[in-house]
């Protein structure tokens, strides 16, 4: 299982929980979860009352490269209120249906209900939530009494997480993870009540005999009383009696400054032990930190992201360019179709010049031969309106009309010859530009499959050195409280007893 989460960095906590036979998560692992949910809602709770989010859709899964796994609950500023979703309304809480004040309990509501569906594969309420009418899912959690399956991981411990009322639940999400982990702390947190002490009526006195007193043991007091005296005379126990009240306060400061000299000793020797162990481990933290600062350099001179991005900056304009020139390409392919069609029309006779004239350029030798038949056509019409079909002027005008025919069918056997000859020469370009662009967007395609895997690595390594600098710094704050704060601890301590 950790060998697939580490395949794919960036599950949800919905996605990981499928990966389990039926859903259902084993206890301890279920139970790990839920302790780094915990201390994560235990810093967002020192900010607001609760968090009103804790939703497995939300909670991120995140492999490490030592082989840990971490559930990171969502940032407050990045995710959209989402309780309006039918998915995120199972892990409400009674007091949001109801529209009551919210804290920490609510939070811990969510957190029981997340664990419940963990180790069980369902929620609470689940034939409720599969109904999709609000009424009755709000019926269900306020007002129905919570039923849990028999063979339920600790059963007591979530029905109380699960109280409809907050105030029953536990005291904080700790509370309720302690109890999680070990169930007997649950009835320690469950206060009892303190029984009163009963009166009792004073006992009546008898008087008794007098008994004559024992001369033996007396004397053997006496004799232990003067032993003792004497003992404490010799190690000078009475001294003080027969001094004055300066003298004493100069012998119990004295003894103070003995005290914290002793006391200043033992510290500086532990102070100094902890140095030691401090020191060592910064010296190792140093080492781990360096080498991930040398794993992310030595990756970003040999396959970081940097040379990818240049890479595919120059095949994106490879291939705009290319698109840029096959569209051009077969623009112009397309007009010298359509001219070669309506050249072909023509030479078949089979439409007018006026229904292809848009696909003949004007400034082609078809168009002006055209031009040239419909001027001679014009004065021919003009002519035979005055004269006879015999008269000269006529019959010289329709020379003149079929030589301009015969001019335009060889312009138009000429164009089309052309065109033709065009179209043919310009196949091969078209073939080659299409294999290219096929080619570069492959190629384009590879390097962003390429870069999203190189910048994800680079990504991790990041994390790791970041992570590392962490610690490191952390070990190094230790060590100055540990030098300094302890010394200016002390000294306050020293001047305190000194005023005193």
């Amino acid at each position: 299982m950790q060998d697939d989460i580490r395949m794919d960095e960036g599950l949800t906590l919905q996605q990981w929980q499928k990966r389990f036979p039926g859903g259902k998560v084993p206890l301890e692992q279920a139970i790990s979860v839920l302790r780094q949910l915990t201390a994560a809602l235990h810093k967002v709770h020192f900010e607001r009352p609760c968090h009103r989010d804790i939703i497995p859709s939300t909670v991120l899964v995140r492999a490490h490269s030592d082989g840990s796994t971490t559930f990171e609950v969502p940032d407050l500023g990045a995710v959209a209120e989402s309780h309006g979703e039918l998915g995120a309304r199972r892990y409400l809480a009674p007091e949001q249906w109801w529209g009551g004040r919210q804290n920490t309990a609510t939070d811990q509501y969510g957190l029981a209900v997340l664990f419940v569906e963990l180790v069980t594969g369902k929620v609470p309420f689940a034939a409720a939530f599969e109904t999709d009418d609000e009424s009755v899912m709000r019926n269900a959690v306020c007002n129905h009494p919570l039923e849990l399956p028999e063979d339920c991981p600790r059963r007591e411990v979530l029905l109380r997480a699960l109280s409809k009322d907050p105030r029953s639940r536990f005291h904080s999400c700790s509370s309720f993870l302690g109890a999680l982990v070990e169930p007997a702390a649950m009835r320690s947190e469950e206060k009892e009540a303190i029984p009163q002490h009963e009166h009792r009526h004073p006992q009546p006195q008898f008087r008794r005999p007098r008994r004559k007193i024992p001369v033996v043991p007396v004397a053997l007091g006496v004799v232990l009383v003067g032993g003792f005296v004497f003992w404490g005379v010799r190690a000078g126990w009475f001294e003080h009696l027969g001094e004055s009240r300066e003298q004493q306060i100069a012998k119990r400061m004295a003894a103070v400054r003995k005290a914290q000299a002793e006391a200043a000793e033992v510290e500086a020797k532990v102070r100094a032990e902890r140095l030691t162990a401090i020191r060592a481990e910064i010296e190792r933290q140093k080492a781990v930190a360096d080498q991930a600062l040398k794993d992310l350099q030595t990756f970003l001179e040999t396959s970081g992201t940097a040379a990818l991005m240049v890479k595919r900056d120059t095949v994106r304009q490879t291939s705009h360019k290319v698109t840029e020139d096959l569209a051009a390409l077969e623009g112009a392919d397309a007009a010298d179709l359509n001219q070669e069609r309506a050249l072909a029309a023509l030479r078949m006779h089979s439409t007018a010049y006026g229904n292809v004239s848009k696909d003949i350029p004007a400034e082609s030798e078809v168009a002006q031969a055209y031009k040239a038949l419909a001027v001679e056509a014009g004065r021919l019409d003009e002519l035979s309106g005055k004269f006879t079909e015999k008269h000269p002027e006529v019959v010289a005008q329709r020379k003149a009309l079929h030589v301009a025919l015969q001019r335009f069918n060889l312009a138009v056997d000429g164009g089309l010859k052309r065109v033709q000859a065009t179209r043919a020469a310009r196949k091969d370009r078209l073939t080659e530009l299409r294999e290219k662009s096929v080619s570069v967007a492959s190629e384009l395609a590879g390097l962003e499959r390429e870069f999203q895997v190189v910048a994800l690595k680079q990504s991790v390594l990041e994390r790791t050195r970041e992570r590392e600098s962490d610690r490191l710094a952390e070990l190094r704050r230790k060590e100055f409280e540990i030098q300094f704060g302890s010394e200016t601890a002390s000294t306050n301590r020293t001047e305190s007893v000194t005023t005193k």
